[in-house]
């Protein structure tokens, strides 16, 4: 190669660079660094102790147009290019580390050598992506570490081998005399307040829904029908829709989860079938996951509100009846749903989005007192920490919501309510006869004062309650059943906890149980009537006039009680920490149905 170069012409006497002497400078360089890494990787083979070197003839100097200084340019561009080159090839798809401007570190003879460390170690990023293909794996490029256009062809060959998801066509509905956008009003107007998570613009009509959110048009249809057999057939209607569309069909989108929301909030129905309502809840859970709205969206990419105020409204439905009927584990709250709220409240789109952060505000707070030591278990052991050491905490947090709540307390009464019941259910563990309480001081647990708080809150929660209007029972939301429910069964231990501080007949005069059972059946016996119920018969067969019945009976079976002692569960024998919690699912489906349920076809 050395004649090569001098046959090219190294003429002193030229008097210009020519192409053919700059190409062949080029060359000389390169064999130049080309030789000196030979060298190098021979001396770490060969260790000089061990190999004499041969001793080598004089070369005779040979004059260049090329300054010193920039040969060694030279060589250190090449010696960056070929550690490009090779890092390239050794690692992937991946970014080219940035060329280094800093002088490298020299042999004994004074040339540039690369550290071993500059071939092997990553940078931040580089390490990042190889712990995500570690840990979580990905897509295809990321997973397998191919380049976004191979990863791109692979897709499309897989996409091209499936199915196309077929588009759901909504069979025909005959709602009778009722017409769809009067009901579409009632939704949008009157019951979404209380469950602010399903936004249907005003400008949207009926027939724009029907066509764009088939299934979530089917689940309004559902619960605001005045009809009452039209009620089951739509919601086994959309129970089939949710079949066929998520099990059979596959599809994954906003209009199932949406319709579920819808149907879940409002259903009351499905108290008598719980197995169903567990299956709305998990398939909320699947389309959730699927379509990645737990998680924060990719780059480039960005959430619409309606995707955000579904996930909150699935966090909020989830987590109140995992709560209530222990079948289910609650969804976990991450950073991510906090951004949601954030942006929910910053953007200003819709009128009920504020409820919608406020509800969900309460809602954690509930849980955060649900977490505490003293709530959730068969047993307390006796070595549990004293009540005051939780409860100052929680008192404040609970006073910190209500400040932070109090413009959509006093503007929704869902959100009231939801308050309310988180207070009883902070104080509600005074009623406990676990015998550890025992051990602790007066100071350290003051029964009577939290008795005396729990009750408060019990008798705020119904006097809101009987301050709605009859004409609005039909926003009654399955959280407020829940609600209700629940505070219904703590005044009962109320009323008949036995305690030589605790006056029963105060409490009977502060909150009558069995008179406040015959307030509630009146308010549900009037609800045909007021709603225009079943208009086509006189017949009681409407959800109202069913609780009515059932309240009403209530009340005559405790008034027969011998001195209307009405605890019909024997706490003394309890043993351990006593689980409140006795008003479940199975309650619930005596009190909501069955009504004729499966009976419809």
């Amino acid at each position: 190669m050395e004649n090569t170069l001098k046959a090219d012409g190294m003429n002193p006497s030229a008097p210009s660079f020519s192409n053919d002497h700059e190409t062949s400078t080029i060359l000389r360089a390169v064999f130049l660094a080309l030789e000196r890494r030979q060298s190098v990787s021979k001396v770490c083979e060969r260790p000089s102790a061990l190999v004499k070197a041969q001793p080598r003839k004089r070369r005779h100097p040979e004059k260049s147009y090329l300054s010193k200084s920039r040969v060694e340019k030279l060589e250190e561009k090449l010696d960056d290019l070929v550690n490009l080159l090779t890092t390239s090839h050794e690692v992937g798809p991946r970014e080219a580390p940035s060329r280094s401007t800093s002088a490298k570190p020299a042999d004994g003879n004074g040339n540039s050598v690369n550290q071993a460390s500059e071939s092997t170690a990553s940078s931040p990023d580089q390490a990042r992506l190889w712990d995500n293909r570690l840990l979580i794996g990905g897509p295809l490029e990321i997973r397998f570490g191919l380049p976004p256009e191979s990863a791109k062809d692979i897709k499309a060959r897989l996409e091209t081998m499936g199915k196309e998801t077929p588009i759901y066509r909504l069979p025909h509905i005959d709602l009778g005399s009722e017409d769809a956008g009067h009901l579409l009003h009632i939704f949008r107007d009157e019951m979404n307040p209380n469950f602010p998570f399903i936004s249907i613009p005003d400008s949207v009509t009926a027939s724009e829904l029907r066509r764009d959110r088939p299934s979530l048009y089917t689940s309004v249809m559902a619960v605001t029908s005045r009809n009452s057999s039209q009620q089951i057939s739509l919601g086994k209607l959309f129970m089939k829709q949710v079949a066929n569309r998520m099990v059979v069909d596959g599809e994954r989108n906003i209009d199932l989860l949406l319709g579920i929301l819808t149907f879940s909030a409002w259903c009351c129905r499905h108290f008598s079938n719980i197995p169903g309502f567990t299956v709305l809840l998990t398939s909320a859970s699947t389309l959730v996951g699927d379509l990645g709205l737990h998680r924060p969206p990719a780059k480039q990419t960005e959430r619409t509100l309606e995707e955000r105020r579904a996930l909150l409204g699935y966090y909020c439905i989830h987590s109140i009846i995992s709560t209530f009927f222990r079948r289910l584990e609650p969804p976990r709250w991450t950073p991510y749903h906090d951004d949601c709220c954030e942006i929910l409240s910053n953007a200003g789109v819709h009128r009920d989005d504020k409820y919608a952060v406020a509800l969900l505000k309460i809602q954690l707070l509930g849980e955060k007192i649900c977490q505490s030591p003293w709530h959730d278990v068969s047993d307390t052991s006796t070595t549990a920490a004293p009540p005051i050491l939780y409860m100052k905490g929680l008192q404040e947090q609970s006073k910190d919501v209500e400040r932070s709540t109090i413009f959509e307390q006093q503007n929704n009464v869902s959100v009231l309510l939801s308050y309310q019941n988180t207070n009883v259910v902070l104080y509600k563990f005074g009623l406990s006869k676990s015998s550890a309480l025992s051990m602790f001081t007066f100071r350290e647990f003051n029964r009577l004062e939290y008795l005396y708080t729990c009750l408060q809150a019990v008798k705020s929660f119904f006097d809101t309650w009987l301050t709605m209007p009859i004409s609005r029972l039909h926003t009654y939301s399955i959280p407020m059943s829940c609600q209700v429910t629940w505070n219904l069964g703590i005044l009962q231990l109320l009323s008949t906890f036995e305690h030589p501080d605790w006056d029963l007949t105060w409490v009977k005069e502060t909150i009558d149980f069995t008179e406040l059972l015959g307030k509630l059946a009146g308010r549900f016996n009037q609800g045909k009537e007021v709603l225009g119920m079943d208009a086509y018969t006189t017949d009681r067969v409407d959800i109202y006039s069913h609780i009515g019945r059932i309240f009403a009976w209530m009340k005559t079976y405790f008034e027969g009680q011998p001195g209307h002692n009405h605890n019909n569960f024997d706490l003394s024998n309890a043993g351990g920490f006593v689980d409140f919690d006795f008003l479940n699912d199975v309650w619930m489906g005596d009190t909501f149905g069955p009504w004729e349920y499966q009976s419809v076809q």
